[in-house]
């Protein structure tokens, strides 16, 4: 219900500022990242089956969703703050692992032409390893504190090069990214570098 709310208030918001031709706009985007240091690996059995399968837990690897919002600052130049979620996990009736990703960026954009934004900014990421049944008891398991990392961004927007809100108030587009980022643990450091291939929404 809470989520539903945020949502809502998210898209009210943003229905608003593009009927008021504002500089402002909200976006989201999901991708799936590949990388990182492996945390550990095992196997699980296969809910519903007797299907044994191994598995890895990697700091970089997983779905990734974020949301956030965009102001303009000139006719080529944004900025744009978010929020992100991302998660490597694996579940089987004996057990779970499951290393959830709470990332904040600030990045800046700069049109680039035919459709493309280049992007580059910092990011700063809180995470955690839960283990259950097989994986109670792993010793990284715990919370790990992220250092400042670094975003590198490529979009490339349908619809209209130029993502000036009132020109074109709703894009879709693809992205590419990289991100270099550590983690501390008590038993030591955590390397979470990855590459992310996904979608991203301008609302």
């Amino acid at each position: 219900m809470k989520k539903t709310l945020i949502a809502a208030a998210l898209l009210a918001a943003s229905m608003a500022a593009n009927a008021q031709d504002s500089n402002w706009r909200f976006f989201a985007g999901l991708g799936y990242a590949g990388g990182g240091e492996k945390l550990f690996s095992g196997t699980i059995v296969t809910i519903g089956t007797s299907k044994v399968t191994p598995y890895d837990i990697q700091a970089g690897t997983g779905f990734q969703q974020r949301i956030g919002a965009e102001y303009r600052l000139g006719e080529r130049f944004t900025v744009q703050g978010s929020i992100g979620h991302s998660a490597s996990e694996a579940m089987g009736i004996n057990g779970s692992a499951d290393f959830t990703t709470i990332p904040v960026e600030l990045m800046g954009f700069v049109e680039a032409g035919y459709g493309f934004r280049l992007g580059a900014g910092v990011r700063q990421s809180s995470a955690e390893l839960r283990g259950t049944g097989v994986s109670a008891n792993f010793p990284l398991n715990g919370t790990y504190t992220g250092n400042t990392g670094a975003v590198v961004e490529i979009q490339y927007l349908f619809k209209n090069g130029n993502a000036q809100s009132g020109i074109s108030p709703t894009q879709f587009g693809l992205s590419v990214r990289s991100v270099t980022e550590t983690f501390t643990h008590t038993l030591g450091q955590l390397h979470g570098d990855h590459y992310e291939v996904g979608v991203v929404l301008y609302f």
